[in-house]
């Protein structure tokens, strides 16, 4: 898409409101190019003054200034026309400074607005566009796109529009001084100009492209070698991440190198074709002017335009530059913001009361495809009471976390239906129903924050309930352990909790979940990571949390989910049975496979 088409494209799409202070802006810049005007034109007069200054006497303007302020002296004109010229370049650049400030404050509330709108998106998409999407890609959007699609492209372009604006008046202020001059000037000066733009441009896009596959290689290295460094000193595979980085950081410097280049040659070239341009105008309108006087006079006008004129040039082609660089960019975050848009969108501005649950969740024929083929559910119905403790077992692909998805309400069925108590879950009131389930995932996410923090997952720290904190570390099990540190429940939890041992993350988790005093447990492969010992403390806590409690639990090794009430045993998307472990076992030749691969373990 053509870089202007795309503008306004970005525009229509995410600035609709913000079309009135852009014009408004584009409108300040005309008004500075009419104070460049003004600055130049006011030359003319003062290098006439000076040459002779007997004209205050033959020019009806000159004289009419020279007795209205009742000057005695040619001089004294000559002083104030020279002060006249230094206030308009004070007050131009003074505007100037402020229009670049209000230009960035434009910008930086627009992108305000605009990575608050995403991200608000990102959160009230359905779950299901995060399966299918790249989490590394939506970060990527609100971290780096949005920033570089306005503070560069739209940024960028904006400047451009301004240059343009100025470099056109200044142009116009010339041709009407000097036409036939202008005429031939300004042929050379677009032909070298376009011929300039189009070489730069084609190396520039290559630089770019290759720089962002050098860009991505490079993030690659880094995230294999520091993000899993454990796996990378275990195999002693340093040596070899660190000539790989060495090699792809190489190469992405010498790209920037390249594209760094590229950006700055204009400025040197540019200025020696507008040189080579006023030379000719010069000997153009030399050659037509006799009056040693009249010819000094327009060389300073040509000078004084061309002073003016170079760095407008200059900033103008570095913007261009930088609005094609960033064109790939502003079209995949236009076709991001367009993609979004068209989602359903939950309701996250508050927080809705929780759905009430007395008798049992139960679902009818439900079933659910991620895509055309197979059905990754199928015809699943299922009735799991108050108070249960429940287990799903059945190999990889069995359709395990779809189902227990569906129960927590990230997915709608997309057949069939799921009532809790009487109430049909619909995306209406999916968030609801989430208000009454703590989840704990196999894998929980702890971030650099106090102990406190994590288990309040998402709760201002001000308003975080310590004594919650305190009693779901203690149904956790884990209390005592941060009892004895020094900082108690305000103690340091690094990353991914590297300071904590696998069966304290599991706890630290289980208190999160439990931290909101949910009438429902899900416990998606809890303690699949676990050593035998830690995993039956962890089976533990989960069983003494039965009866309190509805429990929901996933588990590959089955020993965790010896005390439960029923197992919902799955095959292929299907219940195949729900039962005891004796029934199952004794009605089924897998079900007995898998108990004995679990006994192994």
């Amino acid at each position: 898409m053509p870089v202007v088409s795309l503008f306004f494209a970005i525009l229509n799409e995410i600035g609709t409101h913000y079309r009135v202070r852009l014009a408004l802006l584009l409108a300040a810049s005309v008004f500075a190019g009419l104070m460049e005007i003004t600055g130049v034109a006011l030359i003319f007069p003062l290098i006439k003054l000076v040459s002779n200054p007997r004209v205050v006497e033959s020019n009806a303007y000159f004289n009419w200034i020279y007795t209205t302020l009742h000057f005695t002296d040619p001089r004294h004109m000559i002083y104030f026309i020279a002060g006249v010229i230094g206030l308009v370049f004070i007050f131009k650049n003074m505007y100037m400074l402020l229009f670049q400030r209000a230009q960035l404050r434009f910008i930086k509330s627009w992108r305000d607005e605009l990575c608050a709108r995403i991200m608000d998106r990102y959160l009230a998409v359905p779950y299901l566009f995060h399966v299918r999407r790249s989490s590394g890609g939506m970060i990527n959007t609100l971290n780096f796109t949005a920033y570089y699609v306005l503070n560069i492209f739209m940024m960028s372009f904006i400047m451009l529009c301004s240059h343009v604006v100025v470099a056109f008046i200044l142009l116009g202020f010339v041709m009407v001084s000097f036409p036939v001059a202008s005429l031939v000037a300004g042929a050379m000066l677009a032909v070298f100009t376009v011929l300039q733009v189009v070489l730069i441009r084609k190396r520039s896009m290559r630089i770019a492209s290759l720089a962002n596959e050098a860009r991505a290689q490079n993030l690659m290295v880094i995230t294999q070698a520091i993000g899993a460094v454990k796996e990378t000193k275990s195999f002693t595979r340093e040596g070899y991440f660190s000539a790989m980085h060495r090699h792809s950081n190489a190469q992405l410097s010498d790209f920037d190198r390249q594209a760094l280049f590229l950006n700055i040659a204009p400025t040197y070239l540019t200025e020696i074709v507008l040189v080579f341009t006023i030379i000719v105008m010069a000997v153009l309108v030399l050659s037509q002017i006799y009056s040693p006087v009249h010819g000094i006079t327009n060389l300073a006008i040509l000078a004084a335009v061309a002073f003016r004129l170079a760095p407008m040039v200059n900033r103008g082609l570095y913007s261009y530059s930088q609005v094609r660089v960033s064109s790939q960019a502003a079209s995949e975050f236009l076709a991001e913001v367009k993609l979004l848009d068209k989602q359903h969108l939950e309701d996250i501005s508050v927080r809705p009361a929780p759905l009430s649950f007395h008798k049992q969740l139960s679902l009818q024929k439900a079933g659910f495809n991620y895509k055309k083929g197979l059905p990754a559910l199928s015809d699943v119905t299922l009735s799991i009471k108050k108070g249960q403790f429940v287990g799903i077992v059945g190999v990889s692909g069995a359709g395990k976390t779809t189902l227990v998805d569906i129960i927590l309400g990230l997915l709608q069925p997309t057949s069939g239906k799921y009532y809790v108590d009487d109430t049909l879950i619909t995306g209406r009131n999916a968030r609801a129903l989430r208000g009454i389930i703590g989840y704990v995932s196999q894998s929980p996410c702890l971030f650099n924050a106090t102990l406190r923090q994590n288990v309040a997952f998402g709760v201002k720290p001000e308003e975080i309930d310590d004594a919650r904190v305190e009693a779901a570390l203690k149904m956790a099990r884990i209390h005592d352990f941060f009892a004895r540190k020094k900082d108690g429940i305000r103690s340091w939890i690094n990353d991914d909790g590297k300071n904590l041992s696998g069966g304290q993350r599991q706890r630290v988790a289980i208190a999160r979940a439990l931290y909101g005093n949910p009438q429902i447990i899900v416990l998606d492969e809890a303690t699949s990571a676990l050593d035998v010992e830690t995993e039956h403390e962890i089976t533990q806590v989960i069983n003494s949390l039965k009866g309190e409690r509805t429990i929901i639990a996933i588990a590959h090794r089955l020993s965790t989910l010896r005390e439960c009430d029923h197992v919902i045993y799955m095959d292929s998307g299907r219940i195949v049975d729900i039962g005891t472990f004796t029934e199952l076992n004794r009605r089924h030749k897998n079900f007995s496979r898998l108990l004995e691969l679990s006994a192994v373990q």
